[in-house]
């Protein structure tokens, strides 16, 4: 059922506007970027 949802998602992604995909994605890799980056730097 979970796998059922995802793909749902997936192809309601996909068949919506793709800035918006894009723009989505690109705001997950820069929060990604930012924890590993505060965990990396030695708190004060």
């Amino acid at each position: 059922m979970h796998t059922r949802l995802l793909m749902m998602l997936l192809r309601y992604c996909a068949a919506s506007k793709l800035p918006f995909v894009f723009a989505n994605t690109l705001v997950s890799f820069l929060w990604v970027f930012v924890c590993v980056y505060m965990k990396s730097v030695p708190k004060l």
